[in-house]
């Protein structure tokens, strides 16, 4: 089984981005699959996946427009629509899940805390 992840995407310095994803879910992952590969998919490329995990992190281009949110927007959204077609399993934690929501034309409200 071949497992992909897209990672956080993180913008530390001008034009110079970094990937992050949390070594707990290497973990939960080995434990669930062990005998899968894991590939980090922060790049556009046509891989043999059986199953997809968006990752948490980053902010859904609604909220916001930094350049790290919209080149991890642009990869979701490549990945995303490749397994949709091909009917692989999507699985979307925090940022991940919300990402699928507006896929799906979930409407989200910005509430600010009192």
């Amino acid at each position: 089984m071949i497992v992909g992840i897209i990672p956080k995407i993180i913008q530390p310095y001008e034009d110079q981005f970094e990937i992050a994803i949390d070594l707990n879910l290497f973990k939960f992952l080995n434990n669930i699959f062990p005998k899968s590969k894991i590939k980090i998919l922060f790049k556009k490329k046509n891989y043999q996946l059986d199953f997809l995990i968006l990752s948490g992190g980053n902010t859904i281009t609604t909220f916001s427009k930094k350049k790290e949110d919209l080149l991890r927007s642009k990869i979701d959204n490549y990945y995303y629509n490749i397994c949709d077609k091909k009917k692989i399993p999507i699985l979307g934690i925090c940022h991940g899940a919300m990402f699928i929501a507006e896929k799906h034309n979930s409407k989200f409200l910005l509430k600010k805390h009192i």
